[in-house]
């Protein structure tokens, strides 16, 4: 098909209006040469004016799009912060839990030392398990 020079002309104005990657601006200018050909075909003499009041003004175009498929691509962003933002804290309260339990390993074992199970005493420069209550 071919392209009227309106047709050009809006296709023009939304390209230098529309702020998007490269993937999605090809996408949505192939999308959109094809609906105005299509509209082209139907009425021959439409101008730039009919254009823009078949499809809408240029930026408000633009707009649209923009909205569409930023919302999209924020909500995957927000799903992947939100994962990513609970491992983390899967991770913290994990490193949390092993800490605690080597502080309270650590305590109990200084606690039964004291208790009288088993004592470490330095005698004549040797170390020598003692328990507490007995005679050196």
């Amino acid at each position: 098909m071919t392209m009227t020079k309106a047709g050009k002309q809006y296709l023009t104005a939304v390209r230098r209006t529309l702020r998007s990657n490269r993937a999605q601006k090809r996408q949505l200018l192939s999308d959109l040469r094809t609906r105005i050909e299509e509209f082209t075909q139907q009425s021959p003499h439409a101008n730039y004016d009919a254009l823009c009041g078949v499809f809408g003004a240029p930026q408000a175009l633009a707009d649209a799009y923009l909205e569409t498929e930023c919302g999209a691509v924020l909500s995957r962003r927000v799903a992947r912060k939100r994962t990513v933002l609970a491992a983390v804290i899967a991770a913290l309260l994990a490193a949390l839990l092993l800490w605690g339990g080597m502080v309270w390993s650590l305590w109990r074992e200084g606690h039964a030392n004291l208790n009288g199970t088993v004592q470490d005493v330095l005698v004549d420069g040797t170390v020598v398990e003692l328990e507490l209550g007995a005679a050196l």
